[in-house]
């Protein structure tokens, strides 16, 4: 018996300042879900993972314009991403629920040779 290759899949993280549009989809989503497929399609074991970028000037701008904090932002379209990607059935990701010290936690067994 052969023991199946790892591969670990990421894809960009987007910011939260607004939902995803077509291009994240056609540039990132989809290539990533499809290689993430394929791969597991052919006896790999594949982790992928998704999540979204929390930090950076566009989402304290759309705050700011916004009159709210740069976490309820977050909070706000980092469900909407969640959502449509979960409606769209494209990912089988890891999306970080709150902000902890360690974005994940993957099986150790997966990282072991």
């Amino acid at each position: 018996m052969n023991t199946p290759k790892r591969y670990t899949i990421t894809t960009a993280l987007p910011y939260t300042n607004g939902p995803i549009h077509i291009g994240h989809l056609a540039g990132v989503y989809v290539p990533a879900d499809i290689y993430a497929r394929y791969l597991r399609l052919t006896g790999n074991d594949v982790v992928f993972i998704g999540g979204s970028d929390e930090h950076g000037v566009p989402i304290t701008i759309k705050a700011k314009n916004e009159g709210v904090s740069p976490q309820d932002i977050v909070d706000k379209y980092h469900a909407i991403i969640k959502n449509l990607l979960k409606i769209l059935v494209l990912l089988t990701i890891i999306i970080r629920e709150q902000p902890r010290p360690s974005i994940m936690k993957l099986p150790l067994s997966f990282l072991k040779h």
